[in-house]
């Protein structure tokens, strides 16, 4: 649950960057109206309801390490396509694609806390990983206010994104030294048996 919980605490980090950085790419590099910059929020949260609607049709085959991977991934790269799109188009494209990665982050995080926590830990667990996503957003909200009077929205949204992708140099050695561990004392455990 520390790899979870780590994870969470930075990916929100820099993920959250981008909520003060829209409006402006909007009115300013984009040159779009009220309606297309709202649309840039809804294509986030709908990208975050089918996102995990795919995964729904994959079933139990698939393996959340793995999805927690392409949700990073996925909210990195979307999140770079917006601050970098020469038109708005792209960016509403950009903003689905995060939106997808952020779902598919949620569903895969929360899996991951189900399968690997006795049931009677679940609540405390739970209760603790998620503080981390909120207190992850008041750092964001404190340093990204300068961050975008200084260099603009593009390239906060830059860092925003190269700051997500980095998430994973941490999330995976953390996610496959604890699963393989886990895999391990399963093994012994059952040599025993």
């Amino acid at each position: 649950m520390r790899a979870v919980s780590i994870g969470f605490l930075v990916l929100v980090t820099f993920a959250a960057l981008d909520n003060l950085a829209l409006v402006p790419l909007g009115r300013t590099a984009l040159a779009a109206d009220e309606v297309m910059i709202g649309l840039l929020g809804t294509a986030y949260g709908a990208g975050m309801v089918l996102g995990p609607m795919l995964l729904a049709r994959a079933g139990g085959r698939t393996r959340m390490q793995f999805v927690l991977y392409g949700a990073v991934l996925a909210l990195g790269v979307g999140t770079l396509v917006t601050g970098m799109s020469p038109v708005i188009g792209v960016a509403l494209v950009g903003q689905a694609l995060a939106g997808a990665g952020a779902g598919w982050h949620h569903v895969a995080a929360d899996t991951l806390i189900q399968q690997h926590v006795p049931a009677e830990r679940l609540g405390v667990v739970f209760g603790t990983v998620y503080m981390s996503p909120y207190g992850a957003e008041v750092l964001a909200y404190l340093a990204g206010a300068s961050l975008l009077g200084a260099i603009g929205p593009r390239w906060l949204l830059a860092v925003s994104g190269v700051g997500i992708l980095a998430t994973l140099a941490l999330v995976v050695p953390l996610l496959t030294r604890a699963l393989g561990g886990r895999t391990r004392r399963r093994t012994a455990v059952a040599a025993v048996a």
